[in-house]
């Protein structure tokens, strides 16, 4: 039983891993915009699928696919906030209005990738193989395995990017001070195309790495935006610590239900989850960045 929850433990946290970068990607758009972007997941399948052409289809090796599906996820950010919500920003919609804007491009995303590439699941092969990785009577994938490191440089870029470099900074006083980062010269819409380019980005690498492992199709992204949001939400909504935090805990609650109980019920033990913490912790586990806005 001790290996069986081990096991369980060990593919929850890298689950929760990739769960946080997306909840973090959720943060980065919503500390810029206060927009909570609900077509987040469309950016894992996007990114996925265009590796998925680029491997099986025009037979181009890992790390032009890789690139490319960075650049087509980036791309499609700064599309969505040029197209879609810098042109609903003009007439100053209620925020609750972005919510609906986002959930309609991700059905539209979703409904044209279905429309293209059909209903089957897309795969392509694990990057180091097959053969699992064992260490001590517990075994994963080895395409789980890259994701640890993955999220852990990801993790430790976006850290970097917004502690030390003049947009993250801007990015990070925006968060707290809309009103004021104006009055001192910060271009906020810039801000926002960087904050959806890079969440595309990030995301969209993450649907490359994912592919080997779950496959991907049209249908994904709601999924993931569902469990990034949740993650992202549990940690503390705006805080980046609290994104990777409510990604492990999603991640292991996932893991342990599906495994201890039955994976027909693992997404209901997991939201059963999250709004028993919610009614504990209302505000999250880490107090986020919008509070301190709030005070101001």
């Amino acid at each position: 039983m001790a290996e069986v929850i081990g096991q369980l433990l060990v593919t929850g946290v890298l689950l929760g891993l990739m769960y946080g970068v997306i909840a973090v990607c959720i943060g980065i758009i919503y500390n810029a915009t206060q927009i909570i972007n609900f077509a987040q997941g469309e950016f894992v399948m996007i990114g996925g699928v265009a590796a998925w052409v680029l491997i099986t289809e025009l037979h181009a090796p890992l790390w032009l696919a890789g690139v490319a599906a960075v650049a087509i996820g980036a791309a499609m950010g700064l599309i969505i906030e040029r197209l879609v919500i810098n042109t609903a920003r003009r007439f100053r919609p209620p925020l609750l209005t972005y919510i609906f804007l986002t959930f309609g491009v991700s059905i539209i995303l979703s409904n044209l990738t279905m429309f293209a590439f059909g209903t089957n699941p897309l795969i392509f092969d694990p990057f180091l193989g097959r053969a699992p990785i064992v260490f001590e009577k517990i075994s994963t994938s080895s395409q789980y395995a890259l994701l640890l490191p993955l999220c852990l440089v990801l993790l430790a870029g976006l850290t970097f990017f917004f502690a030390y470099t003049r947009y993250g900074k801007s990015m990070r006083a925006a968060a707290v001070n809309e009103f004021g980062a104006k009055i001192v010269g910060i271009d906020v819409g810039v801000l926002s195309m960087m904050a959806f380019a890079l969440s595309g980005a990030v995301s969209a690498l993450v649907g490359f790495f994912l592919t080997p492992i779950t496959t991907t199709s049209y249908s994904i992204g709601l999924a993931f935006t569902l469990k990034g949001f949740a993650a992202a939400i549990t940690g503390g909504l705006g805080d980046f610590r609290g994104a990777v935090v409510g990604g492990l805990i999603i991640g292991i609650v996932e893991s342990l239900g599906a495994g201890l109980v039955s994976s027909q019920f693992q997404d209901a033990i997991t939201f059963l989850f999250v709004i028993v913490m919610l009614v504990v912790l209302p505000k999250g586990i880490f107090a986020s960045m919008v509070e301190e806005r709030d005070r101001l």
